[in-house]
């Protein structure tokens, strides 16, 4: 395992395209999936952040709407 801190993350836009093919609806939906509760919907990828709003906040960080692909405000 690698600490967090040490951990090599896509970039903002390959993270959010590839969370978009989840169809997770909310924010809720996505700690649900972070945390391993909708297996369904796979694992969450090692270079992908649980945290996207700190690790994304100065590129291209604009809100859950956005990252998930829903277009509305959770």
């Amino acid at each position: 395992a690698v600490a967090t801190f040490n951990r090599k993350y896509k970039s903002f836009k390959d993270a959010r395209d590839y969370v978009r093919t989840l169809g997770l609806k909310s924010a809720e939906e996505w700690l649900l999936f972070c945390k391993g509760l909708m297996p369904e919907k796979g694992t969450l990828p090692e270079d992908i952040p649980a945290g996207p709003r700190a690790k994304y906040l100065k590129s291209g960080w604009k809100g859950f709407p956005d990252w998930l692909g829903t277009g509305r405000s959770d």
